[in-house]
């Protein structure tokens, strides 16, 4: 840090920073040109938040970004990291000093359709409703990622609704109805086959 009249003392990290989003920016750019999943799209990468500096007419000692990378079934953490940290190498050239950490990780996650999980609640969808379920995808992370990490057969499903973490969220009732005769009928389902 240095005071902002005084350039030949002060680092400016917020300018280097610049130079890492850039960087990012150019990877954002190779991420959308991937192969789309089915079902998810393509993997992304943004950054939420950004912070440097401690007051004005300073040069800035530090700067700190978080991004979030959204990554698809198959992705793992290391090759992730890897490609982050080799934005770190290039600019060290630069003279530019960066570091990256993993704050937080999860594999994405992708049902086994033809499992016998899905089979079952595909099966009491058509026998309570008269429809066929429908696959979906969603870029959102939950809990079946972990469980189905434990090698156990797992599914999403939940009620009609609308506002996902909204101020106003809320689900249709009569689907909640139904959808606890599907998960009925679907655990009837499950343990018949499953014999």
């Amino acid at each position: 840090a240095a005071h902002g009249g005084l350039p030949e003392e002060g680092i400016d990290a917020n300018m280097h920073m610049a130079a890492v989003m850039q960087e990012l920016s150019l990877m954002s750019d190779q991420l959308k040109q991937t192969k789309a999943h089915p079902l998810l799209g393509r993997p992304s990468i943004h950054i939420p938040v950004i912070k440097g500096g401690t007051a004005h007419f300073m040069y800035a000692d530090q700067c700190r970004l978080i991004l979030e990378r959204r990554s698809l079934p198959g992705e793992k953490e290391k090759d992730t990291l890897k490609s982050l940290k080799a934005i770190n190498e290039k600019l060290l050239k630069k003279q530019i000093n960066a570091e990256v950490s993993t704050l937080m990780w999860r594999d994405a996650f992708e049902g086994d359709k033809e499992g016998l999980m899905a089979t079952s609640l595909c099966d009491a969808i058509k026998d309570i409703t008269g429809k066929n379920a429908n696959f979906i995808g969603h870029s959102w992370w939950e809990d079946s990622a972990l469980i189905s990490a434990k090698g156990i057969d797992t599914v999403i499903f939940g009620p009609t609704g609308h506002g996902l973490h909204a101020a106003v969220e809320w689900v249709e009732l009569q689907s909640v109805v139904t959808m606890a005769d599907i998960l009925f009928k679907t655990v009837t389902n499950y343990c018949n086959t499953a014999k």
